[in-house]
């Protein structure tokens, strides 16, 4: 055991580091390494419940405690961790009591009462740590700390900032270790176990205090140190590339220092906890991108982060949609760049028939301002040109969309049009529906359409369940476009892909009115499932893989859609303008049509790890081995 209870830590801190980081390795490295902490530390676990059990006298009643923490671990993850937290924390929770109850590897003093230990030590650090945290806001905020700051670094003096900066942050750490050192002076006989008592208190929290300050000043000048010519120095000698570098420098090092303490479980653990909590601090931090808004739903984590420019929806690691934060300079902005004398001519040229072509495209800034798409639903993108076919039949036709997102698609909508929106999430609606005035309408999409004339519904629920319901009445006007954005997270509703979904969107719209499937994924490979319905069922279908994603059409993001006709007719100008961007699908023998009752995912991952296993069994396409 002692081995595992060695490499445990080693596995834990890996983990840590590569959340707190950001760091994507290969699905295989990430893949193992959650496996591999999961198996070492429920090992270690079972093997201190074996070490630890009673006679066969209480068996019985042991068996009924560890049945009761079960039920109780249950109970906390599926109803109370939704409701206290506002993100995903049981996790990273769950790897700090793991390194808690490690086996101590030196026995002390402490031994004597070590359960009663323990809890003093857990709850003065949680208290210490508390203060310190909302220290650390009360600095960040501070609009004269924000003063002295920019007048160091206007003077030349940024190393000279950095550090006291760190002193400032340290400052209820330094007064709480002194206090502690000041009790241990005063009890000065060496033979006094009361001493060594205070001396190793002091310890257990300031050294984990110390990494919570510290990590967190770190984490706070991240974009400081990342322009700092030492580092490109250490990277170009080391031959690491810069990010790396820097990750390694604010999230590694600390975690390396954790491990110093291992041979005692208090101590170590909460210096893992103080890693933990130095990012979910960073909600205050001025220097990097501030999140303004955190909440947790029955579907995951929603977040709005605020950049310099734009506002943007989070939900866990998709981007939801993006809105520009000052509407009218950016398009004041967008009108005057191309006169800067400083840009190249070619330069100018490029941005002024970028505009021009937004222009064309139905960009109407002057006269719409904060109307204007970003991100999947850019003008110039697939939703741009399927919506441009959509209105040459329909000029003011109702339109359909599964998934709100920030509602950037009601910049589609004219005056008078009706938009109606599907979406299962309750808080995405709140976030994004918000009046004009309202100090937290970070995204204004639906109240400029209906300012401007929109008309704008919503329908709340499974996006499949209330088509089938609205279907089955018979009695709603259908849709001359339907756009179904709902494939683009890590965990795509299966539902809304397979034969008999596809066939209720056709029952919703009008006989020569388009489906859109959003299959944009960074996973999952969806165009060959699209691809078997629609040759199964005698769909037309066309797909648009756009990568434009460049500073002449700022905002907008790579995305590809599939548009789904009755027939080629119904596709219009899609198809038959010349060099049309808009391609047959490629399918693949192996990945059939899903229906209601049979899905693969399997069969689409992304994966190289997946494709090689595939590739082992034949079930791989000469083409993609090409890929």
């Amino acid at each position: 055991m002692m081995g595992i209870t060695l490499i445990t830590p080693v596995l834990v801190l890996l983990l840590i580091f590569m959340m707190q980081s950001g760091t994507e390795p290969r699905f295989s490295v990430q893949l193992l390494l959650h496996l591999g902490a999961f198996f070492a530390v429920a090992l270690v676990c079972h093997g201190e419940l074996a070490r630890n059990r009673p006679s066969t006298t209480y068996l019985t009643e042991f068996y009924l405690w560890m049945s009761v923490g079960g039920m109780f671990g249950g109970l906390f993850n599926a109803m109370l961790a939704p409701v206290v937290f506002n993100m995903i924390l049981e996790y990273r929770i769950t790897l700090v009591i793991a390194c808690l109850f490690l086996p101590k590897l030196v026995q002390d003093h402490q031994d004597r009462y070590p359960r009663l230990y323990n809890l003093i030590t857990i709850a003065l650090f949680g208290l210490i740590a508390y203060g310190l945290l909302e220290w650390i806001g009360f600095v960040d905020s501070s609009e004269q700390m924000r003063d002295w700051r920019s007048q160091l670094i206007e003077n030349g003096l940024t190393a000279i900032m950095i550090l006291l900066d760190w002193v400032v942050v340290l400052l209820p750490v330094i007064v709480w270790g002194g206090g502690l050192f000041v009790i241990y002076k005063l009890l000065h006989k060496p033979e006094n176990k009361e001493r060594s008592y205070w001396l190793t208190l002091a310890l257990d929290l300031m050294l984990p205090l110390f990494i919570l300050g510290t990590s967190r000043w770190m984490i706070g000048w991240e974009s400081m140190f990342e322009k700092s010519e030492t580092l490109r120095a250490i990277s170009k000698s080391t031959g690491l590339a810069p990010v790396m570098l820097l990750k390694v420098m604010v999230y590694g090092l600390p975690a390396m220092v954790c491990y110093l303490f291992v041979e005692r479980p208090v101590r170590f653990g909460l210096s893992v906890a103080a890693l933990v909590l130095s990012l979910q601090v960073t909600d205050f931090n001025s220097y990097r991108t501030i999140t303004a808004h955190r909440e947790r739903s029955f579907f995951g984590v929603l977040k709005v982060d605020v950049y310099e420019t734009q506002n943007r929806l989070v939900h866990g690691t998709t981007l939801h949609g993006t809105q520009w934060r000052y509407h009218n300079e950016i398009c004041v902005a967008s009108t005057l760049l191309p006169l800067g004398v400083t840009m190249n001519p070619l330069e100018v040229i490029n941005i002024f028939a970028a505009e021009l072509e937004c222009e064309r495209l139905g960009r109407q800034p002057w006269k719409y301002p904060g109307r204007d798409p970003l991100t999947y639903y850019h003008r110039t993108g697939p939703v741009g040109s399927m919506m441009r076919e959509s209105e040459r039949r329909y000029p003011n036709g109702h339109i359909g969309v599964i998934g709100l997102g920030t509602g950037s698609m009601s910049c589609y909508a004219k005056p008078s049009q009706k938009l109606t929106f599907y979406e299962i999430d309750p808080s995405v609606l709140r976030i994004v529906d918000r009046p004009l005035d309202d100090p937290e309408a970070y995204f204004t999409y639906l109240a400029l359409a209906r300012q401007q004339g929109g008309e704008l519904d919503f329908i709340m629920g499974d996006a499949r369940l209330k088509l089938e319901e609205v279907n089955a009445k018979g009695t709603e006007e259908k849709y001359s476009i339907l756009l179904v954005d709902a494939f683009s997270s890590d965990a795509i509703p299966v539902h809304l892909l397979t034969r008999e979904a596809v066939k209720a969107y056709f029952d919703r719209v009008q006989e020569d009115g388009l489906v859109a499937l959003h299959i944009s994924n960074r996973h999952l490979d969806l165009e060959p499932v699209v691809a078997a319905i629609a040759k199964l069922d005698g769909y037309v279908a066309r797909v648009m893989n756009d990568s434009e994603n460049d500073d002449l059409y700022p905002g907008k993001t790579a995305s590809s859609w599939v548009v789904l006709a009755r027939n080629e007719k119904a596709l219009g100008t899609l198809i038959t303008q010349p060099d049309t961007p808009w391609k047959p699908l490629e399918s693949r023998s192996y990945v059939t049509a899903w229906t209601d009752d049979f899905s693969n995912l399997l069969s689409i991952l992304r994966f190289k790890e997946v494709k090689a296993i595939r590739k082992m069994f034949g079930m791989i396409d000469p083409n993609e081995i090409e890929e």
